[in-house]
């Protein structure tokens, strides 16, 4: 094995790395000491990199725990994971075949991990994809550098690709196919995918011809040994087959029949059960569980969620928490710092036409990219938005706000285009197996009801009662994701007296904003409730036309103060031209007096028209492009008092 190196002197504490890490921009989660599991529900930071405050709670609570890194796309890494001799013979081969250095870390049993840049295709987390090496891809996980193994050894980066001196090189072109191809199937299952004599990109196998039955034996055994060490606990047999499955079928000859598939499943079990009986030498007897005590599929040998499973009740069971526990539980966590908390119930509310889709619209695109909103650190995870009316005016607006504020068209932000009904279980059930569906498992950060009226059919908004039954539905939903709920809600006729209906949404609520008109073409922003956190001040955005090609639509822009904006805050050159144009799609007029356009954009006669007049150039020849048109203005005749044209036209001439 190569030399290895600790890290420098700073950082020193499992602490100062995890920070360090997530500086890089690696997803790092808390990792039991000389464990393999993370030490907390980690399904979120399979999708999300947790906070500084969050990561800081964690080690506060315990400085001894060790770290965990979270692969896949939304950190741009992954990690092939050589194991043992076969491990470390196939990553030999693939030297040769060009692998590059990226960055390595030796594991305390003798293994490497070699992290690569993620390909931009999903890459399946699994093992035995070539002899010895396993897969951490998409929602991966990893122990890190200072944890400690389960013998005391420590987990080391390599003096040679070290994260501080070796850069991430990207997966070579020939082992994309190889990485990102089929899943295995599941090892308890009839059809076993087996490594054939010769694996992918030609690797040989080293087969094991006689002997089955002592070899079947001895890899159970070795590995329930494994098992037991790191989970302080007899496995499950699915757990131990799942784990045992791919050591031994990677060097077992199945061209001859038996000792296959379902013979190591029976063999699993039957010696799980001699050994809880204490009929088998160097194990004390013990109860196996049924199912892994978390309730979900992981990994053991790495603790990773495989395929992530959503307990029934388990989110829901009542527990009782001692008062140091109740001290070790995190803080309030957002998905928009000070905005919008996660894993809520929140409700934005207000009359209409007062700006409330395109602000929750802005609060979700942000949230689905991760990037900032209005100055304020975004948690970046997937969206889903449930649009229960005007889908069509909503894919316009999606698309305009999505062009004005730069979100990538890959971000996790999904429509579903019908109301769903909260009123009915079923309805609610299969909104849950449809998003489980689409993102893979992974839970969403957030899920928009837009209305909650269309959301409700039938249900009396002033009966306490129905409505509270609707509350429970979208509490269920929040539940089984773990995420923000947000239902949008109507202002009742006097708006003083809050929302329309029944004051059951205001009491169940963590949040609540009121969204109202601010004068002509602005929207007032202000934070009613906010159950764990101070109120924030109110909020006034500017609600800016902008177009893409020949569709327009409503961007908010935050002013620079509350209720009005400041000296520089004036539209530009390029909005206020953009308003001409968009003046002159609405009247469906290719040319127009000035003095019309200025009345449908509301500006008075003197320095406001003088202004717009400027920036307007005189005569086709110096036509200014804008979106798709060019724009330019003319006097209508040659008198001194001919009115002023605006004109417009396909940029393209058509």
């Amino acid at each position: 094995m190569p030399d290895t190196i600790l890290p420098p002197a700073s950082p020193v504490t499992p602490l100062d790395w995890a920070l360090d890490y997530m500086r890089r921009g690696w997803s790092v989660v808390p990792v039991r000491r000389g464990e393999k599991m993370p030490a907390i529900p980690w399904a979120k930071h399979q999708s999300a990199p947790a906070h500084e405050t969050i990561i800081r709670a964690w080690f506060d609570s315990d400085p001894t725990m060790g770290l965990g890194l979270v692969q896949g796309r939304h950190v741009g890494t992954i990690i092939l994971d050589f194991d043992g001799e076969l491990g470390l013979a196939t990553l030999a081969q693939l030297e040769a075949k060009g692998l590059p250095n990226g960055i390595r870390q030796f594991t305390p049993r003798g293994g490497v991990h070699v992290m690569l840049a993620h390909p931009g295709l999903h890459v399946p987390t699994r093992k035995n994809v070539l002899p010895g090496m396993d897969i951490r891809g998409d929602g991966g996980f990893v122990v890190a550098h200072p944890s400690l193994g389960s013998n005391g050894r420590p987990y080391a980066w390599d003096a040679d690709a070290h994260p501080d001196e070796a850069p991430l090189e990207d997966v070579p072109a020939w082992l994309v196919p190889v990485i990102t191809g089929p899943v295995p199937g599941d090892a308890t299952q009839a059809e076993i995918i087996r490594a054939p004599a010769t694996g992918p990109l030609g690797l040989p196998i080293e087969r094991v011809t006689d002997g089955r039955e002592q070899y079947m034996r001895d890899t159970i055994l070795a590995v329930c040994r494994d098992l037991r060490d790191s989970l302080q606990r007899l496995p499950t047999p699915d757990e131990l087959i799942e784990a045992a499955w791919p050591q031994y079928s990677a060097r077992v000859d199945f061209s001859r029949p038996g000792r296959g598939a379902s013979e190591f499943a029976a063999k699993a079990r039957y010696t799980l059960a001699r050994i809880s009986a204490g009929l088998v030498k160097g194990f004390a007897p013990a109860p196996i569980p049924d199912t892994a005590p978390d309730g979900v599929a992981f990994d053991p040998e790495t603790g990773e969620i495989l395929e992530p499973k959503k307990p029934k009740q388990d989110r829901r069971a009542i527990r009782l928490l001692s008062m140091e526990e109740v001290d070790t539980l995190p803080p309030v966590q957002w998905l928009i710092d000070g905005i919008v908390p996660a894993q809520s119930l929140v409700s934005p509310w207000g009359p209409p036409k007062a700006g409330k889709t395109f602000l929750v619209l802005s609060w979700a695109l942000h949230i689905a990219a991760g990037l900032e909103w209005c100055g304020k650190a975004v948690t970046q995870g997937a969206v889903v938005y449930i649009v229960g009316e005007g889908l069509g005016g909503f894919a316009t607006r999606l698309m305009v706000m999505r062009e004005a504020y730069g979100i990538p068209m890959d971000a996790p932000f999904y429509v579903i285009p019908r109301a769903v009904n909260f009123n009915d279980p079923e309805a609610v059930t299969g909104l849950c197996q449809a998003i489980n569906a689409r993102l893979n498992g992974i839970d969403p950060a957030l899920i928009v009801i837009d209305t909650l009226a269309r959301a409700m059919p039938g249900v009396d908004e002033s009966s306490s009662k129905e409505l509270g039954a609707v509350i429970a539905k979208c509490d269920e939903v929040k539940e089984h994701f773990r995420a923000t709920v947000m239902p949008i809600h109507h202002a009742g006729k006097d708006i003083e007296r809050g929302m329309r209906g029944s004051n059951a949404l205001l009491g169940a609520v963590d949040a609540s904003y009121l969204i109202q008109k601010a004068g002509k073409g602005a929207a007032r922003l202000i934070n009613d409730a906010m159950k764990d956190a101070e109120e924030f001040a109110p909020m006034v955005f500017d609600m800016v036309p902008h177009m893409v090609g020949l569709r327009s639509s409503i961007v908010p822009r935050l002013r620079a103060a509350p209720g009005r904006p400041a000296a520089d805050d004036k539209p530009g050159t390029e909005e206020m031209l953009t308003r001409v144009l968009l003046a002159m799609n609405e009247a469906r007029l290719d040319m127009m007096k000035f003095a019309d356009v200025a009345r449908a954009l509301n500006i008075p006669s003197g320095r406001g028209q003088d202004e717009l007049r400027s920036i307007i150039p005189l005569g086709m020849e110096y036509a200014t492009p804008v979106a798709d048109f060019l724009l330019w203005k003319s006097p209508q005749g040659t008198a001194k008092t001919a009115p002023l044209m605006i004109h417009r036209r396909p940029a393209n001439g058509r």
